[in-house]
């Protein structure tokens, strides 16, 4: 009989890289929010509530790398937070795979992600002329590529799967045969202009993030530039087929040519800016390598 340990390794790592995105993102919030009118109460409850997202990656990643509980916090402004509840990795495993299989929570999460979907590609189904039975079969598909971690995970119990990085394979894999059944619904023009609309707007995307910790400045981002960057960025990201492995809106890496380009039209605060969220980018993949592959060697960079 296989050990629901095993199993557990899975979800854990998968809780881990959704607190390191919470704790990424929250960090980019107190970024921008540095200059503008937040008071210093604020200030420090977006930062304890940052550091209590950190404490919880690293327990995570403890108790990855070494199969135990997660050892002492090192001493810090971190040692605030909460303590880990200690519950048993097996029971975790069961609990949450158990109440992923409810019929009830599957028709909500359902629900929830097509609202979603639906706000997200509000601009682009008109572009496509489908007609209703298309379109609900093109929202179907969407939401599988955004469950399929969840149905990985599920398959996983049954199969044995307890490597990280052999997850996330069977993830990739799930969701290429989902982005092959999307073309397929789409046909090649229509596949095409999806994959166009998922990169400008992962581009505006990032865009945004940056005119926003702009905002308060000196060196706020013009409309002119706006534009030059987000088309920069999305000349320079890989076409997606919809969101990273975990549910959330892909994004492109900003890359050393990217922020090489971007001198041409940006100030130099402005560069020193976008540099800051690479910098983010790449502390968020450094943390996806140590859980994937528990090595503190691993190289950084986007």
């Amino acid at each position: 009989m296989k050990s629901a340990k095993n199993y557990a390794v899975v979800v854990l790592f998968l809780i881990a890289a959704a607190l390191s995105v919470v704790a990424w993102r929250q960090h980019g919030e107190l970024e921008g929010f540095r200059a503008s009118a937040l008071s210093s109460d604020e200030r420090a409850d977006l930062q304890k509530r940052i550091w209590d997202s950190q404490k919880k990656v690293r327990e995570m990643e403890h108790t990855l790398a070494k199969g135990g509980p997660p050892g002492p916090t090192p001493s810090g402004a971190a040692d605030s937070a909460p303590p880990s509840s200690g519950a048993p990795a097996g029971g975790l495993a069961s609990t949450l795979l158990s109440r992923m299989n409810n019929p009830e929570a599957q028709r909500l999460m359902a629900e929830q992600i097509r609202s979603q979907i639906e706000k997200r590609y509000a601009a682009l189904f008109p572009k496509l002329n489908l007609t209703p039975e298309q379109l609900s079969k093109f929202e179907d598909l969407l939401i599988d590529r955004q469950t399929a971690p969840m149905d990985v995970l599920s398959a996983a119990n049954d199969q044995g799967v307890s490597n990280p990085q052999d997850f996330m394979k069977l993830v990739e894999s799930a969701q290429a045969d989902i982005d092959g059944q999307i073309k397929t619904a789409l046909g090649d023009a229509n596949f095409g202009q999806f994959q166009d609309f998922q990169q400008n707007q992962a581009a505006q995307n990032m865009v945004n993030q940056l005119k926003s910790n702009l905002t308060k400045t000196d060196t706020p981002l013009t409309p002119d530039q706006s534009a030059q960057l987000a088309q920069l960025m999305a000349h320079s990201s890989s076409p997606s087929g919809g969101g990273t492995p975990f549910g959330g809106a892909g994004g492109p890496q900003i890359t050393p040519d990217i922020i090489t380009q971007s001198q041409g039209f940006l100030s130099a605060p402005q560069v020193q800016a976008l540099q800051q969220i690479q910098q983010q980018q790449q502390t968020a993949q450094r943390l996806r390598q140590i859980m994937l592959q528990g090595s503190a060697s691993a190289p950084t960079g986007p």
